[in-house]
């Protein structure tokens, strides 16, 4: 892009014709990267909600989406009112000790090659998913905990969920569930759970969940800190290896002899993969090389809608004041049965073809 004889141009043009060829490598690089949808405002309407993002079956990030969930959670934003009001709320806290480096701490990853990875994990190359270490608190000590040796996590906090007969919803935190409202743009879809994710991230190092889907419409506001998402469409599954994967339970973070204790091995998890989306293993995962990588960084007072199905990486950030991270999410049933079917019926194919592997 630039001319032949370069020692003849002044200064300033040099350094343009360097920085545009720099985009441009960049440019090059990121070729095989997907880029989630952007909104400026979230949907005025149903009728908007399905044309602009249902429809399209794909991540985006709605920009302006502090009242999303009604006018009374963006003050919980505000960490002084969040805890003068719910402080005293107590939540199962997932137990991370990131001074270990060992299985069931979040500190090894599917391949096992000793990267630090804090949540929920894949081992012994997708045979088990270590569940953390969880201890009921309230969320006064989540926030004010000072251990640098532990990072505390209120995974999936519940505020309410329908019932399994779907006609009554179970109130599990009446005190905060009252002040969340079901956005205008969504009425029509019925509200599976609404979720609070809050957690005190002191390390350098964010928390991070391993890759799996959620067969719900995700629609989640981030209030405190930041969040990435690394994901794949639903459409590429199998270029994600899922697979049944038996739960095992960590035991404390400073218990060094206790091993993990495995549950649920009549029901088996079927929504996780054994692939690390960040530091991939082709030569074990070689289809997931041709995977379409899509990335999406949430800021306070934005919101992400997560089509159904769309396989998830989260990494957590802590604000730069005080560590928090803080959001709240509510999933809902995808109005598209066809769909969830189809999806069903293949991610069991999936998983069971891949189940002796």
């Amino acid at each position: 892009p630039c001319p032949p004889d370069m020692s003849r141009l002044p200064d300033l043009l040099l350094f343009w014709c360097l920085l545009w060829s720099y985009f441009l490598l960049q440019a090059v690089c990121d070729a095989d990267a997907a880029s989630c949808l952007r909104l400026k405002h979230p949907p005025k309407d149903f009728d908007d909600f399905s044309a602009s993002l249902l429809s399209k079956r794909w991540p985006a990030v709605i920009e302006d989406a502090w009242q999303v969930f009604g006018k009374r959670i963006p003050q919980w934003s505000n960490l002084t009112f969040f805890l003068e009001k719910f402080g005293e709320v107590r939540m199962a806290a997932s137990v991370f000790n990131v001074e270990r480096d060992r299985p069931g701490q979040g500190m090894t990853t599917s391949a096992g090659d000793g990267v630090d990875r804090f949540g929920l994990t894949p081992v012994e190359r997708g045979s088990h998913l270590w569940m953390p270490f969880r201890k009921l608190m309230t969320l006064n000590d989540v926030f004010a905990s000072r251990n640098s040796a532990h990072m505390l996590f209120v995974e999936e906090g519940e505020l309410a969920a329908e019932a399994e007969d779907r006609e009554r919803r179970r109130v599990f935190e009446p005190s905060m569930f009252k002040q969340w409202k079901k956005p205008s743009f969504a009425q029509p879809l019925q509200a599976d759970e609404v979720n609070v994710w809050a957690g005190n991230i002191t390390s350098k190092r964010p928390k991070e969940s391993p890759l799996h889907h959620d067969p719900f419409e995700n629609l989640m506001l981030q209030l405190v800190g930041r969040k990435t998402f690394v994901m794949v469409s639903a459409s590429e599954s199998e270029k994600v290896y899922p697979r049944f994967m038996t739960a095992r339970h960590a035991p404390p973070p400073d218990d060094l002899k206790t091993k993990g204790e495995d549950r649920n091995t009549s029901d088996p998890r079927d929504n996780f993969s054994p692939v690390d989306p960040n530091r991939p293993d082709y030569d074990q995962f070689p289809l997931f090389k041709e995977a379409k990588i899509i990335r999406c960084h949430l800021n306070p007072g934005e919101a992400l809608y997560m089509p159904s199905f769309t396989w998830h990486n989260v990494l957590s950030y802590g604000d730069t004041e005080h560590g928090i991270n803080l959001g709240v999410n509510a999933w809902f049933r995808t109005p598209n049965e066809d769909f969830f079917k189809e999806m069903e019926e293949e991610l069991s194919r999936l998983t069971s073809t891949r189940h002796e592997l």
